[in-house]
């Protein structure tokens, strides 16, 4: 987590944790945004 939290630039690891782990669809599309945005291909 720490690793992801240092790539992302996120100043806590909550941080991370809050955005990218939401079980519903939702936040699974949400996060595959956000990581589209950053070039960081999600599976």
């Amino acid at each position: 987590m720490k690793t992801v939290q240092s790539i992302l630039g996120h100043s806590k690891a909550a941080i991370t944790l809050d955005m990218y782990t939401d079980p519903s669809e939702q936040g699974r599309a949400k996060a595959r945004k956000a990581l589209a945005r950053r070039r960081i291909k999600a599976a």
